[in-house]
């Protein structure tokens, strides 16, 4: 099995499964969404008041991610998608998630019974060329018509409206991968929270962080060491 390495941001930074790290006034862990100790490592980084996420789409894309980050095992996708549902439970704002058609229904009809949410949903691209949807649950819609724009371009303007209308201060990411969220969370001076699978993807959102900004990423713990009550 061959682990991508993404790069030499995980040779600088060597990010280990479990840890807990801070980069400025953001923190991302490295876990796995089906264990126990995520989400009582996630409790403890604080509330979050918007999240926005790319999370796998189907079973095989999901066992492609999971492959790469050295954890060869199947996960079935509605599974997977109920441990980021509970993530949505824990979001007290606007929620965005990009998705793939197959499991969009999925994604769209649990954020509608968010009661006093409303839903919207949008036809994008990922890469530029493949279709894909791009929703968003929010107490009240936002004019802004993301119709046909690439995923990589989505998450500025988004985030961008909820710090006009909603004022939002901290944005969460359970699939924080290399970087767009943190960095753009970031750009606009608010704080990040999240985590991902891989430890090399997330030493490159810390390498990103620190060329943008010029923190210096530090390892504050690990989640063994994590205890709630």
């Amino acid at each position: 099995m061959t682990i991508v390495k993404y790069g030499d941001a995980g040779d600088r930074i060597p990010v280990q499964f479990g840890e807990v790290w801070e980069c400025g006034p953001h923190k991302i862990i490295c876990a796995d969404m089906q264990t126990t100790k995520y989400f009582e490592a996630v409790d403890t980084l604080g509330s979050w008041d918007c999240m926005w996420v790319d999370p796998p789409w189907n079973s095989g894309n999901a066992a492609t991610f999971r492959t790469k980050a050295g954890v060869p095992d199947k996960v079935d996708i509605h599974e997977l998608l109920d441990l980021v549902f509970k993530n949505f439970n824990k979001t007290t704002g606007s929620i965005y998630i990009e998705i793939g058609k197959q499991t969009f229904d999925y994604a769209y009809n649990f954020l509608k019974q968010r009661a006093g949410y409303e839903v919207q949903e949008w036809d994008i691209f990922y890469y530029r060329t493949k279709p894909c949807k791009y929703i968003r649950s929010g107490v009240s819609p936002i004019d802004y018509d993301f119709t046909g724009m690439d995923e990589m371009k989505v998450c500025l303007p988004s985030l961008e409206h909820e710090m006009k209308v909603n004022n939002i201060k901290t944005v969460f990411d359970c699939c924080t991968g290399q970087g767009l969220v943190p960095v753009t969370a970031d750009k606009l001076g608010l704080n990040f929270i999240g985590t991902d699978l891989s430890n090399r993807r997330i030493a490159v959102s810390l390498d990103k962080l620190s060329k943008q900004s010029g923190y210096t990423p530090i390892k504050i713990g690990h989640i063994a060491d994590i205890h709630t009550t």
